[in-house]
């Protein structure tokens, strides 16, 4: 059981560490979508994310 235990906090960790190193580059794109006129709702259809999501990157 250690071993499920252990592989599944591996695989999450990979995961936030994937989420974290894109995150600049999504604000980037986020930045550059409302640059050329998109609205918070067109950024999001564009991007697959919540409206939500986007002001926070929008913000960060």
């Amino acid at each position: 059981m250690l071993r499920s235990s252990s592989s599944k906090l591996a695989s999450i960790t990979t995961r936030d560490l994937a989420t974290a190193a894109a995150a600049p580059k999504l604000r980037d794109v986020v930045r550059r979508l409302h640059e050329a006129g998109l609205s918070v709702t067109d950024a999001a259809a564009v991007l697959g994310v919540s409206r939500g999501r986007i002001s926070q990157l929008a913000k960060a």
